[in-house]
């Protein structure tokens, strides 16, 4: 593993892509690279932060310091790393999902100063509330219609994803965790 976090934490882009493609790949649950992901979402390259969601929504990995980092996935101008945190926030468990709600609306991760900073929490409460909306089994074309200020690619992205978010949807009635 620590080829991995040297290329996770390495000063070189095209090591840290690499790393971050490996850790997509494998998504090692090792508490040295969990570190070393965690600084992914930090990352100046969209593609690192994109990683960093998705090894947080598939190794299960969340406590208080990712929720923050998740948190600013919702902020971001990189509509692929936007996305992939509106997906997490969909998928993950109802108990999370209150906690990151509402640690999104307090504005936790937002990396402007207060004067410059009420769009982003404008934008991290839209992509919350589509987040919400799916999580309630609303159509997406519906949440879409009644979005006007969202880019229609994220839309067509979770459209996509509709079937496999249906079934989620599903499994998440029938074992809730309340």
């Amino acid at each position: 593993m620590d080829f991995l976090v040297g290329f996770l934490i390495s000063p070189i882009t095209e090591e840290r892509l690499k790393g971050a493609y490996y850790l997509g790949e494998s998504v090692p649950k090792n508490e040295v690279v969990r570190d070393a992901a965690i600084e992914l979402a930090d990352d100046p390259l969209g593609y690192c932060r994109r990683i960093f969601v998705q090894y947080v929504l598939i190794s299960n990995l969340y406590d208080d310091v990712v929720a923050v980092r998740l948190a600013s996935g919702l902020y971001d101008f990189d509509i692929h790393v936007r996305i992939e945190t509106i997906n997490w926030a969909a998928y993950t468990n109802d108990k999370r999902f209150d906690h990151f709600s509402k640690l999104v609306l307090s504005g936790a991760g937002a990396r402007k100063s207060k004067p410059w900073r009420a769009f982003d929490l404008k934008r991290g409460a839209r992509g919350l509330e589509i987040a919400r909306r799916i999580r309630d089994g609303e159509v997406i074309e519906k949440i879409a219609e009644d979005t006007p200020g969202e880019d229609s690619f994220t839309f067509d992205y979770l459209k996509n994803f509709e079937g496999r978010l249906s079934r989620y949807r599903e499994k998440r009635k029938a074992h809730p965790l309340h």
